[in-house]
């Protein structure tokens, strides 16, 4: 072995000597008490001398340590997966005396808004400091200032696979001051290329640093290091430059136990960061697959000794091979990974259970005597079975171990905390997570399954003794270890055939397990001798008796011991023989209740997930609110944190290093019905955590009650000290008004009424409150709580709350009892003898109810009284509000089990939700809608064995190639893709196109010229024009039908025929698209599904429009249906198909609320679709009159003609359209038209009169018939009799392009199904911003018709599917983050889809922003081909060129921007230079008062030099920020007449998918970067900018983001102060981007700025200069 070299250390320790790795601060054994505890007491005049001279030497090159920027960057660009918050020291840098500028105000508006907003009365006067009862947050440590080692690392950001996640960052300042940096720096040399021959294996270097940072103990007995050493260990490029280069090549080679573990921690640490898990396989070129190799040898022989390692260490190697496992899209992972469970794993499972397998299935048994060949030929036997083979039984016989282990120890179990590795229970629910992984998917599951039943591990995990520890909060490892073994039993008796890969309906299930009790008992009957006397007890026993469990155990007991283990082993084979008496026996039960443990489940009746689910109540309740295993992340500190105060949570580092009992999304699913209910419960989770955080907050807004008796005296009321405007005190005791009776087959009451009265009879219930709480619309989900502590230090962490129940408004009256607008026709409609009681007055509008109950599909807004009708009387209202009537089931069930009080009595406030987040039910109710469906059509697909589809059944085989249909309601040809199976590319067009040699398409006015055609397929074999006659055509002109031919079937290559659009001609093209753009185009129109990515600018709406152009054009009598999750989306789809005015208006509907924004002048919502074709219909009638007139009709046969569109029709057939055949026969053959022209009259200055009979039919067929066709479709609307109809008809039959956003599908889609709509075409933009199951619910619509290629199930009517977006910025927004990083559930199917390698067009010409601008984010999108920029976006090079003419676009990017120097800066507003600091008036609230006022600044002084205010937006990356702009606007702008508002002011999240030519961004933190570190919410704030982009933040803070890298690095090249040029005004710029740029203004202070506009404004005022007034 080497020497080893010598390196510096950064403690003082001589030059010879290694690197001190002593713990640094963030060690806890390391941190002092005033760190520790930054309230505790105040630092020492050293320490403090130590912070400041610790910030002085931030600010320089670090010659402290050996280590370069160029190797902090490339920790960086490795991923360095830490959060290292940056020390700032503290002062009076946020002081803002003596600045004229900010002194003016205090801002009191948006202060007061953050401060007492729905506060409590007493707490409006408290200053907006932290309060010391709020949640610690990753601030508080900030506020040691001088202790920079005393930070904490802030929370991750949500895992994302690929490399397109945000990786959480690394502060390269503080991590150049880290021992280990400088380890690195000496020892593998992090940023440059390492190779095995420059880095030199040290085994004893691997052991300290794996002892010391990694697990702790080891020879010096080091303590356990925190998990946020794991990541700074990461971020020095350890495993890739160090552990993978000195891994050896060699298969015989000997690896230590320390090297395998600590690349397995680290690769765990790499999956729960999201960064990519598997990069650092290929870190080095050189034989990474082959030291790979080494390295999984080395790992599963680990894995046949893992009892002999520490429990922390047994549960980072059982992690890693959960990574393992869910990683199979990793090919290299995959082939390795597979051999682990393949078929050869049986060897070691009991003979006669693989007998009985093998028998079962023909094509098994001749796998495994293929494999037995194949290893008798390699000269194998069971004596010598390689590690690869025993791996299952070595985990199965650990797990037995692990188990045995958890159960000496229970009663240690049930206190100890849940810490991975903290007990042997923690270590028991880590083995149940990888074989939760293993059952999971398909190609894992099919041999592992029934080797674990063959050991009987279920009957082992229903025994134990902590099997029934579910409570426990915070969660102890105990109750983990119980929750995940009730997570694990659905998946072993899941619904799927594990080697046919046939989803099985329950009926099929059921049926099969009938059929085993049926088998058992003929058995026992024909061997009576041994098993008497169950041959005269058991044997006649129905199957339905058999089932329960009491009736079988009983019968079992008739058994001897030794007589029940021949029965349950020999005979039955159901477990081994060994399965007890096994080296690790059950040490928690006898062998006896073992084995009558396994028949009791073998045959017990199997549960189906989807009734479970129909049962189970949608409203949670306190017990889910409060469930530690659900919401892990909220034990540390009692709430969770809410970084960025929009929704998107940071959990302490432990959260998602557990295994928790939660479903999580995949790559991969066994069946629909899978998908759907691991949605279910997510969606269920997620909505609850929502629920929870306004149930705590509002709570904790109205503190503790106390209790007076009410006004009649009889009892008492709670009054509270707060108030919040989402909830009202009870003014009397609840009372339950109406429990009806339970419907036929169910035991639930159908109906549990509860009445409940409050009053606004608060000063602080203002009028517009008490609308809000009016404004309340039927069904709306609401919630009853009980708050009181009652001095209960649990229930205090919550707010006090007690009890938590859900229900749906059905009426609310007010203070005279009468029914208030929205509710009326309740009241009218309803047999409720409780609403007979209360019938509207005598002026209610006796059509309001009528028109209501035909609203139902459309969603249209409820109606109000009749006008002038008085509004609701009084200050009292009465709700009536329907109970979860299975949660009050379950509840009375419970009182009378523990004579406790009912607590729907004793309820004492009211809680309304927003409606925006208030869906909840409605979608819940549709995903269990869609399972339900699911049930049906399998059962109705359910096929014979022998017409299922071959499974490959090679030992090393991944999955299958298809998967057999099971009716699952998505189209035939998805299905597969779907649920990730089979080839990729299986639903791409191109491949469904194969079938035929030749396609064509209209492209309509796709191209701008012949030129335009032949750019566009740059890998066409040729490109030729041909004529309608079939010759060359030689001056083509657009409109264009493509036919494209495929050269032969062996190769892709195709040659384009372009010939004469036969279809209406189209309008000029006004874009020319990009070759990208028109491949997506070209693919959107054919069947299956198309991927498009779309980087910002690249075009991605014009392309959705050009898409259902063009299908209307292709398919005129198909139907597309587009959906958005954003109403802006859907609105300016609308309003650029509405402009394009390539559809015909009558054929565009926009369903839901947001309509009312589309900003055209025609009303495209239902009602106003149906207003508008029947007046549509009185002017064609009025055109048929005049028709009628011209062709010498009397005026009354005229009116007659035209009375009706039948009539008309009428007319048409008899007379117009014999008079053109009687014309065309007159003309036939001869040279000149006859001159009685029947519509000459007609068409006179309408159309030029035919030359010859062509032109007369072409104008007979364009102008005359369209007419009549036209008022044909409008026939119907006479008919239909009600106005609920006519709105049902223009669903279903007129409309051919209908949009509405994800929500409304969701909240719609039951009456869709019963309207009986279909549509032909989904079109999804904003696809990587909706979850899985918001992508899935406008897929499923529609019923399915017809039947698929089987025969057997009626399929899809979907042909096609384009899914829009961009995975690569912001992800659905996820709440709670345990569920969007362990759980996945941020992660959209189109995100997925991209990950399984779906092939996908991605768009790769921007035209949105100047060159520079784009080259800001640019770089997230490769190289090849890169995100280029449209040259009208950019400027010429040479300022001799020509300029561009003025009003083109290209003169807009050509010209600078009037008044700055740059086009975009990063303005540096720090505590030194300018006083920023951001401040935090309420958790999680963050505001920066000095930004703000910057940021303001700097729009007024545009507005002063002439920008209109429309062309500047304001975006920050806080909702509290937010507020704080809106107020310094609404005071410093909004009322004078030379500012004004600008268009927005919005968080970066919200401005998704819009732009602005000028952005002005706050980025606020001045302490730690937040949230904002996420790259992919970078790209989004870069982006929306066309022409100018100022950023106000701290530079030095933002500018060591590892992620911020390449963006930084520009905005480095630009000044850190705002560089104006207050000469230039807009309506005189004449400065181009390429001339030279004049001495700029630079402003060192937000006060210079405020002077400069004082000024500039006083001369406009003063002198009567012109200003850019509006």
């Amino acid at each position: 072995m080497p020497p080893r070299r010598s390196s510096r250390s950064v403690s003082n320790q001589k030059s010879n000597t290694q690197p001190s790795l002593e713990a640094p601060a963030e060690h806890p054994a390391s941190v002092p008490a005033s760190a520790k505890n930054p309230r505790s007491s105040n630092l020492t005049s050293s320490a403090k001398s130590s912070a400041s001279s610790r910030k002085a030497q931030s600010h320089s090159s670090h010659k402290n340590v050996n280590v370069s920027a160029d190797m902090m960057v490339a920790a960086a660009a490795a991923g360095a997966p830490i959060d290292v918050v940056p020390a700032t020291a503290t002062g009076n840098g946020g002081d803002t005396s003596g600045t004229p500028a900010l002194n003016e105000r205090k801002h009191s508006s948006a202060r007061k808004r953050a401060r007492d907003n729905d506060a409590p009365p007493g707490a409006r006067n408290q200053k907006s400091q932290k309060s010391t009862s709020r949640p610690p947050t990753d601030d508080d440590d900030e506020n040691v200032g001088a202790n920079a080692d005393a930070v904490d690392i802030v929370a991750h950001a949500a895992a994302r696979a690929a490399g397109n996640a945000a990786m959480p960052g690394v502060s390269l300042r503080r991590l150049a001051d880290d021992p280990l940096m400088s380890l690195a720096a000496e020892r593998w040399a992090v940023g440059e290329a390492s190779s095995s021959a420059s880095i030199a294996r040290d085994d004893e270097l691997v052991r300290d640093v794996y002892h010391r940072e990694l697990v702790g103990g080891g020879p010096k007995n080091m303590p356990t290091p925190s998990r946020r050493r794991r990541s700074v260990l990461d971020a020095t490029r350890y495993l890739e430059a160090f552990l993978q280069p000195t891994l050896p090549t060699e298969t015989d080679a000997v690896v230590s136990d320390e090297h395998v573990l600590s690349i397995a921690a680290l690769v765990c640490e790499k999956r729960h960061s999201g960064v990519p898990v598997w990069a650092w396989v290929h870190a080095n070129e050189a034989d990474g697959e082959k030291r790979l190799d080494v390295f999984f040898s080395a790992a599963i022989a680990l894995t046949a000794r893992i009892s002999e390692l520490a429990a922390v260490e047994r549960d980072a190697l059982l992690a890693f091979l959960g990574v393992v496992f869910t990683s199979l899209e990793q090919p290299f992972v995959r082939v390795r990974a597979l051999k682990l469970v393949s078929i050869s794993a049986w060897h070691l499972m009991s003979e006669s259970r693989r007998e009985l397998e093998l028998a079962l299935n023909p094509k098994l048994e001749r796998a495994w005597k293929k494999l037995l060949a194949r290893e008798a030929k390699e000269k194998m036997d069971t004596t010598s079975l390689p590690n690869d083979v025993k791996f299952l039984a070595g985990v199965l016989d650990s797990f037995e171990v692990e188990l045995n282990a958890a159960a000496d120890d229970a009663a240690t179990a049930t206190t100890t905390p849940a810490v991975p590795g903290a007990h042997a229970a923690a270590v028991c629910a880590r083995y149940l997570e990888l074989l939760m992984c293993l059952y999971n998917q398909l190609a894992t599951r099919r041999y592992v399954r029934t080797l674990v039943d063959d050991r009987g591990i279920a009957a082992r995990l229903a025994l134990h003794p902590l099997a029934a520890s579910t409570n426990g909060s915070p969660l102890t490892c105990a109750s983990l270890f119980a929750k995940m073994r009730l997570a694990f039993e659905p998946l072993s008796a899941f619904e799927v055939d594990d080697h046919t890969y046939q989803p099985l309906s329950i009926d099929e299930v059921r049926r099969r397990h009938d059929a085993s009790i049926l088998q058992m008992q003929a058995l026992i009957h024909a061997r009576k001798p041994l098993y008497a006397p169950l041959d005269t007890t058991l044997c006649f026993e129905s199957v339905k008796h058999v089932t329960g469990q009491g009736v079988l155990r009983a019968h079992l007991r008739e058994l001897s011991a030794e007589r029940l283990k021949m029965l349950t082993c020999t005979s039955l084979r159901i477990v081994s023989s060994t399965a007890f008496a096994s080296s690790t026996p059950p040490s928690f039960c006898d062998e006896r209740t073992f084995h009558e443990e396994c028949m009791v489940r073998r045959y017990a009746r199997p549960q189906d997930a989807v009734e479970a689910i129909n049962l189970m109540p949608l409203f949670p309740t306190e017990v889910e609110l409060f469930d530690a295993a659900n919401f892990a992340e909220d034990e540390s500190d009692g709430t969770a944190a809410d970084d960025e105060g929009t929704g998107v949570l940071v959990a302490s580092n432990a959260d998602v290093a557990l295994p928790l009992p939660l479903p999580r999304l995949s790559l991969q699913y066994l069946t629909l019905k899978d998908y759907l209910t691991r949605c279910f419960h997510l969606h269920r989770l997620e909505s609850t955590y929502e629920i929870k955080g306004d149930v705590v907050d509002t709570a904790r807004r109205l503190g503790m009650p106390s209790y007076r008796s009410d006004r009649n005296g009889s009892s008492s009321c709670a009054f509270f000290p707060g108030w919040s405007r989402m909830a009202l005190p009870l003014r009397d005791t609840p009372k339950l008004v109406d429990i009806g009776a339970p419907r036929l087959g169910e035991a639930k009451p159908s109906l549990v009424l509860l009445e409940v009265k409050v009053s606004f009879d608060r000063r602080e219930y203002s009028p517009q409150m008490m609308a809000d709480w009016d404004d309340i619309r039927p069904n709306e989900a609401m919630f009853m709580l009980t708050v009181d502590a009652s001095g209960d230090a649990n229930l205090q962490r919550h707010g006090g709350v007690r009890h938590v129940r859900g229900g749906e408004v059905l009426m609310v009256f007010d203070a005279e009892g009468n029914p208030l607008p929205n509710f009326r026709h309740v009241a009218q409609t309803s047999q409720s003898e409780y609403f007979q009681r209360h019938r509207p007055r005598k002026n209610d509008s006796n059509d309001a109810g009528v028109r209501m109950s035909t609203e139902g599909i459309m969603g249209a807004s409820m109606l109000r009284g009749a006008p002038g009708e008085s509004g609701p009387s009084g200050r009292e209202r009465t709700f009536a509000i329907a109970m979860d009537a299975a949660r009050y089931h379950a509840d009375m069930k419970a009182m009378e089990a523990a004579n406790s009080a009912n607590p729907y009595l004793g309820f004492n406030v009211l809680l309304r939700r927003s409606p925006e987040a208030n869906n909840f039910k409605s979608v819940l109710e549709c995903v269990r809608d869609v399972l339900n469906e699911d049930q049906l059509q399998l059962s109705a697909a359910a096929a014979p064995p022998d017409q299922l589809a071959p499974a490959e059944m090679e030992a090393d085989a991944s999955v299958p190639a298809i998967r057999a249909v099971g009716g699952s309601g998505l189209p035939e040809w998805l299905e597969d893709v779907f649920l990730g199976y089979g080839s990729p590319d299986a639903a791409h067009p191109d491949v469904l196109a194969e079938e035929a040699s030749s396609y064509e398409l209209d492209f309509g006015d796709t191209f701008v010229d012949a030129e335009h055609v032949k750019e566009s397929f740059p890998e066409a074999v040729s490109v030729e024009f041909v004529g309608a006659d079939g010759a060359v055509w030689k001056n083509p002109a657009p409109p264009f039908r493509c036919q494209f031919d495929r050269m032969s079937d062996d190769d892709q290559s195709t040659a384009v025929r372009v010939m004469p659009s036969a279809g209406s001609p189209a309008t000029n093209a006004s874009l020319r698209f990009s070759p990208a753009q028109v491949n997506a185009i070209r693919l959107g129109c054919m069947r299956g599904l198309s991927l498009v990515v779309g980087p910002p600018g690249t075009g991605k709406t014009d392309v959705a429009v050009q898409i259902l152009s063009l299908l209307h054009r292709n398919f005129p009598r198909e139907r597309v249906l587009i959906v958005t999750h954003s109403n802006a989306a859907l609105n300016d789809i609308f309003q650029k198909l509405f402009v394009k005015d390539t559809i015909a208006q009558r054929y565009l509907l926009r369903l839901g609320a947001g309509e009312r924004s589309l900003g055209v002048s025609e009303d495209f919502s239902n009602t106003g679709r149906v207003d508008a074709t029947l007046q549509r219909r009185l002017e064609l009638l009025g055109e048929v009159e005049r028709l009628a007139l011209a062709m010498g009709m009397s005026e009354d046969d005229a009116k007659d003609a035209a009375y009706t569109c039948e009539s008309a029709a009428r007319f048409h057939l008899l007379h117009v359209s014999r008079s053109f055949e009687q014309y065309a026969k007159e003309a036939e053959g001869q040279k000149t038209l006859p001159s009685s022209f029947p519509f000459a009259s007609f068409l006179s200055g309408a159309a030029e009169l035919p030359k010859d009979l062509e032109e007369a039919r072409a104008c007979y067929e364009h102008h005359v018939k369209t007419l009549f066709d036209e008022l044909e479709e409008y026939r119907p609307f006479e008919v239909l009799p009600t106005h609920g109809k006519r709105l049902s008809y223009l669903l279903v039959h007129q409309s051919k392009v209908v949009a509405m956003t994800t929500t409304h599908a969701a909240l719609k889609r039951k009456d869709f199904l019963a309207s009986g709509w279909q549509y032909d075409t989904l079109v999804m933009e904003e696809s990587a911003q909706v979850t899985e199951i918001d992508a899935l619910i406008p897929m499923m619509l529609q019923r399915s018709t017809g039947a698929g290629s089987g025969g057997n199930a009626p399929q899809s009517r979907l042909k096609r599917i384009v899914l829009i977006g961009d995975h690569n910025q912001l992800p659905p927004v996820v709440q709670n983050h345990v569920l969007s990083s362990y759980s996945n559930l941020e992660v959209s199917l189109f995100a997925r889809l991209v990950r399984l390698g779906v092939p996908h067009v991605t768009l790769d010409l921007q035209g949105r922003s100047r060159e520079t601008l784009c080259d800001l984010y640019a770089w997230r999108y490769g190289t090849s081909p890169g995100l280029r920029t449209l040259d009208t976006c950019k400027a010429c090079e040479d300022e001799k060129s020509t300029p561009p003419s003025s009003g083109s676009m290209r003169s807009t990017y050509d010209l600078a921007n009037a008044g700055f120097a740059h086009d975009y800066q990063f303005i540096d507003v720090s505590e030194e230079t300018m006083g920023g600091e951001e401040s935090c008036p309420r958790p999680h609230y963050v505001q920066n008062l000095v930004e703000a006022e910057y940021v303001v600044a700097t729009y007024m002084y545009m507005r002063m030099i002439g920008y209109p205010r429309e062309s500047i937006v304001l975006l920050t990356t806080y909702v509290g920020q937010r507020d704080l702009l809106e107020d310094v606007v609404a005071r410093r702008c909004a009322q004078h007449p030379l500012f004004g508002r600008p268009r927005a002011i919005s968080t970066v999240d919200r401005f998704q998918g819009q732009q602005s030519d000028f952005v002005l961004v706050s980025l606020v933190r001045t302490k730690s970067v937040g949230y904002v570190r996420d790259v992919r919410r970078l790209v989004v704030a870069l982006s929306r900018a066309r022409l100018g982009l100022y950023v106000f933040g701290k530079f030095d803070l933002f500018r060591d983001v590892a992620e911020w890298k390449p963006a930084m690095d520009k905005f480095n090249t630009r000044p850190s102060k705002l560089a104006l040029i207050p000469t230039e005004k807009v309506s005189e710029m004449s400065r181009r981007m390429c001339q030279p740029i004049p001495r700029p203004f630079f402003v060192e202070h937000v006060n210079a700025l405020a002077e400069l506009v004082t000024n500039s404004c006083a001369k406009l005022v003063g002198g009567g200069d012109d200003a850019d007034k509006e």
